[in-house]
């Protein structure tokens, strides 16, 4: 039940885009059974005039026994309607038992039908306007196990009674032929939610004997054997992990009807059914053999037809997997691969042009594609040869790849799918789509691209991309231009950007603050980043507690460049209450050495861009420690060590203006006078070295700072700087 959609031909040799064609399909011949088109010549006769469409069901050749049952699924390109929802099944001769098991998301279908004896070839007809009434025969295979899901319905969940009504009264979601109950999410529905469901088919007992059966489910289940109760779960519960379910029932050898309800009250649930033999020591699954699962095979559709046109172009697509995000709130990326399966008298020699629904295209025969988040696309398929253009148009429902069983299934690497994505045009992409794709790159560690990409939210021109979507990617992006690429001038473009854009107050304030952030500590551009502070303050009602005391931290900032003490304090102290971190004193004692201890650890390795995302973490926690002056030590020793010389003498000088007498006050100074000797700069240089030893007589860095002053002052060494200058 993974697999819910039409999916590639391994055996087709046309070519691909995105991922390696030995990889992809082999891990899809397992599982499905292909066949080879037929010659494409003479057509077959239409079999009702009533209906426009037809696709034409071939068993493969060779089998050893003929399936009672064929599962067949297409898209129906809008064919199937609520006015015209009739699909019909006919071998060359006559019509056939049919089931129409489920119609939709957007234009899935999929239809069961029984086999003749005597028959390989079948033909499934929809579309159009049935004008005579068309009786189907009787179903009466009973091979395989038939599970439907229904929309929900209240009921009470503590008698079957009730289930099994509400059941029958419901709406069915979809159905199709398993191997066992087994499932943790409901494959029919395109969201998740409560529902309904129901196990149908013939078991066959192996031998005469008692017969224990087990559930496990997330709220209610029954097991029916013949029709009467054998064992129940009642409520609304967890599932039960050890088989403790359990109910006894002696069975005769051979067929016996089973039925399994199940009831989900919520959006998580699961449900298994289990039995165990007699002389066996523990449950196990049923087999699918026990319902002749065997006898149920699927079959890919081929040769779209319509009635007065001829053959039309045709695709299937697989879902080969998908990165979910850690993120509930976040969809997951989907991989897919598309194969043309038109017949050949259209496809050989034409031009393939795929559009994908968002916003993206190609021209391979059978592409490989990644759909940035879940969503019903507009598919179409055009074959250009000459004047000719044929083309089909699917809605189709593209989901995460559910597995049911994760053993042995590894997470999916983003690099797999960058191939695909790296010729992605972002200005055509939606607003959720965009930012999956910059979220992509930045999981893919490949920061210029997501760079690049973020420009399309702020790109000039109509687009649909809201306040939520700039600021979603503007803080994704703004530390990224920040830190890791070392580019403070985008970045404050990309926060002006998102002030100018923008129309939320709330966003607004705080694009505005991070501006000034940049404007002040990265590009020392005081009286810009004063201009920030100052729209961010007419909105300042409108900002969360977070960017209120980002605001008054800046502030204390800006203030203590300019010389202002006592403004700057009361600034910071205003950010710190701002924050509203509900902690006591020693889990913030205990805070601040976490940051600490983690961003001197980070500064030793040399892994800078983690040292400054917890120097950024601690000044947002505790932006009054900026009054201290351990936090200001570092973050000048962080910017020293990524070479930014006179953003690290700013920010030692905003601690001295702001708290002369802090304890590292005298290491402050110090590193002020080394970032003057490595700017070259040698009398400032030897001029801070000096008013160090001044200022600070106690300190224990006075002989360190002495033998500066002796080097500086050798001659060879004054020389050797001339000569590097």
């Amino acid at each position: 039940m993974s697999r819910q959609f039409p999916v590639p031909d391994p055996s087709a040799g046309s070519q691909r885009q995105g991922w390696s064609s030995g990889l992809v399909f082999s891990l899809l011949l397992a599982s499905l059974v292909f066949v080879a088109a037929p010659a494409q010549g003479q057509r077959y006769r239409w079999q009702n005039e009533d209906f426009e469409y037809r696709r034409m069901v071939e068993l493969p050749s060779g089998m050893e026994s003929v399936p009672e049952v064929i599962v067949a699924e297409f898209f129906s390109h809008g064919a199937l309607t609520i006015d015209t929802n009739q699909v019909v099944v006919y071998s060359s001769k006559e019509l056939v038992p049919a089931k129409m098991m489920q119609r939709g998301p957007g234009d899935f279908a999929r239809i069961a039908f029984q086999t003749l004896a005597d028959e390989s070839r079948y033909y499934v007809y929809y579309g159009g306007r049935v004008t005579k009434p068309i009786t189907i025969p009787e179903w009466t295979s009973r091979s395989g196990l038939f599970f439907e899901t229904r929309v929900w319905k209240d009921c009470d969940l503590n008698s079957l009674d009730s289930v099994r009504q509400a059941f029958k009264d419901s709406k069915r979601i979809g159905s199709d032929f398993v191997g066992g109950v087994y499932h943790r999410h409901n494959p029919f529905a395109a969201t998740t939610g409560p529902f309904l469901s129901r196990y149908a088919g013939v078991l066959n007992a192996p031998e005469k004997g008692p017969y224990s059966f087990f559930t496990s489910s997330q709220d209610a289940s029954f097991l029916l054997i013949d029709g009467k109760e054998v064992v129940a779960a009642p409520g609304e519960h967890p599932p039960e992990t050890r088989a403790k379910v359990k109910g006894i029932v002696e069975l005769e050898k051979g067929r016996h009807t089973f039925e399994y309800y199940h009831a989900a009250k919520g959006d998580e649930t699961c449900m298994v059914a289990a039995w165990q033999l007699s002389g066996l020591d523990q449950p196990a699954v049923i087999s699918p053999s026990m319902f002749r699962f065997n006898k149920v095979l699927r079959v890919p559709p081929t040769l779209l037809e319509h009635r007065d046109d001829g053959f039309l172009p045709d695709y299937r697509m697989a879902i080969l997997g998908d990165i979910p995000s850690s993120d509930p709130d976040e969809p997951a990326m989907v991989r897919t691969q598309f194969l043309d399966v038109s017949a050949n008298a259209l496809a050989v020699n034409a031009k393939h042009l795929w559009s994908f629904g968002d916003g993206q295209a190609s021209e391979y025969t059978s592409p490989g594609h990644v759909f940035l988040h879940p969503g019903i696309y507009q598919i179409t398929l055009t074959l250009q040869r000459g004047a000719k253009q044929p083309k089909i148009s699917n809605h189709v429902y593209v989901t995460r790849h559910f597995i049911v069983d994760t053993k042995g299934q590894e997470n999916e690497d983003v690099s797999a799918y960058l191939e695909t994505l790296e010729q992605y045009n972002s200005q055509n992409l939606d607003a959720v789509g965009l930012v999956q794709l910059v979220r992509a790159y930045l999981l893919a560690d490949d920061p210029v691209n997501a760079a690049q990409a973020a420009d399309a939210a702020f790109a000039d021109g109509e687009s649909d991309h809201t306040d939520q979507t700039r600021w979603a990617i503007a803080r994704l992006i703004g530390p990224v231009l920040r830190d890791r690429l070392d580019n403070p001038t985008a970045a404050v473009k990309l926060w002006t950007d998102a002030t100018a854009r923008i129309k939320d107050d709330s966003f607004r304030v705080s694009a505005a603050v991070h501006a000034a952030d940049i404007y002040l500590n990265d590009l020392l551009r005081h009286k810009d980043a004063g201009q920030a502070l100052d729209f961010a303050a007419r909105q300042l009602a409108d900002a969360t507690s977070i960017t209120r005391s980002r605001y008054y931290r800046v502030l204390g900032d800006w203030h203590a460049r300019a010389g202002n003490k006592k403004e700057a304090s009361t600034a910071y102290r205003k950010a710190d209450a701002s924050r509203e971190l509900e902690i006591d004193s020693i889990k913030r004692t205990a805070w601040r050495g976490a940051h600490s201890r983690s961003t001197e650890a980070f500064l030793r390795s040399g892994e800078l861009s983690r040292a400054w995302q917890e120097l950024d973490k601690w000044q947002t926690d505790f932006p009054a420690d900026k009054f201290d002056g351990y936090l200001s030590l570092l973050q000048t020793r962080f910017l020293h060590q990524r070479g930014k010389y006179q953003q690290a003498m700013a920010t030692a000088s905003d601690l001295l203006v702001v708290n002369p007498r802090s304890p590292y006050a005298d290491r402050l100074a110090f590193m002020i006078a080394r970032c003057e000797e490595d700017l070259e700069r040698i009398p400032r240089a030897l001029a801070a070295y000096q008013s160090l030893i001044a200022d600070y007589p106690g300190s224990p860095l006075v002989d360190v700072v002495k033998r500066h002053i002796e080097r500086l002052l050798n001659p060879e060494v004054q020389q050797e700087l001339k000569g590097s200058r």
